[in-house]
Formats: structure tokens, sequence, C-alpha cells
């Protein structure tokens, strides 16, 4: 087995045989960025790795994805909530307890499309995104319909019955 590392390689060969039709840049590869790899230190050799294979730190493209996320149907307001909860973690990194909880519940009612039930959640004012779901919850309890099925912006619907009067021949 070959690796595409330019410089004599410490470690075992891991990558395949590179070739035109499989040009994948390979982990091995990362050690070219040291003079002499074999000194290398452990922390510089993960900090490479990490630049090179690490989770994206953008904190706008997670902002982004929770101005867009909305309650799916059929979806649990629950697992909605463990959604918007990692997300405002990666997208308000230095920001931590109350205020952190604060910007989860904003995200997580915007998220929902009803507007009675935003206008309830809000009105009770949740100080917690736990909260915020039992609020959810109950509205739906309350109502007795489930959110994701009834009709928005239907104001009224009129049905005319007539009937019809059967006289014997």
């Amino acid at each position: 087995m070959y690796c595409a590392a330019p410089v004599p390689c410490p470690l075992p060969p891991c990558c395949p045989p590179v070739s035109e039709s499989w040009s994948r840049p390979c982990a091995r590869g990362i050690l070219s960025e040291f003079e002499d790899p074999t000194v290398a230190s452990y922390s510089q050799v993960k900090q490479a790795l990490l630049r090179r294979f690490g989770p994206t730190q953008i904190v706008e493209v997670h902002e982004q994805t929770l101005a867009q996320l909305r309650l799916q149907k059929g979806q649990s307001i629950r697992e909605l909530a463990q959604e918007v909860q990692r997300l405002v973690k990666q997208a308000y990194p230095d920001i931590l307890g109350p205020p952190r909880e604060r910007l989860a519940v904003k995200h997580l009612i915007n998220a929902v499309h009803d507007k009675d039930t935003v206008f309830y959640i809000r009105e009770k004012n949740p100080k917690d995104i736990t909260e915020a779901c039992e609020f959810y919850e109950r509205y739906n309890a309350l109502t007795g319909e489930e959110i994701s099925s009834r009709r928005n912006n239907v104001k009224g619907l009129t049905i005319t019955v007539q009937t019809l009067k059967l006289t014997p021949k």
C-alpha cells in the first residue's frame, strides 16, 4: 500500500494506492505540513487533522439553519426542541446559561407555524425549552386537535344543507 504523503511517513501504510480515478487526499498527507513529522507533538497533529477534517465552525451556517427550522408534520415538539438546542449550542458557543436557553425558546417558538399556538406559548412566557414544549403540548390537548392537521388561514366555512321533502305517492 502507498500513501500520497511527500515526506516519509512514520506511520504504517494506511491509504490505498492513489490512481487517476481516485485521488482523494489522505489523512497522512497532513504530516507534510511539518518539517520533521517524527518530532511533531500529539497536539500539533490533532490541530492539523481538525483543520482539515474537523466539524464546521461557521456560526452563520448554524444561525441560518435555526432561522429556517420548522416543525414538520408528524414531528414531535420534543424532537424539534433537541434539534434547536443542538443548533443553538453551535450557533452561539460563547453564550451560556439562561441567555442561551432564552435563545433556544425563541427559535423553538419561531419554528412553530400555527399562530394561535405561538400566541399561547408566548403569553405563558416559558423560562426554558422544556417549559415551552409543555405549553405546546398543553395547548394541543386543550384544543383537542393535532396542530399539524389543523387548517390554517381558514376564516370560516359555511355549509348549506338542503332538506328534501318526500311525499308518499
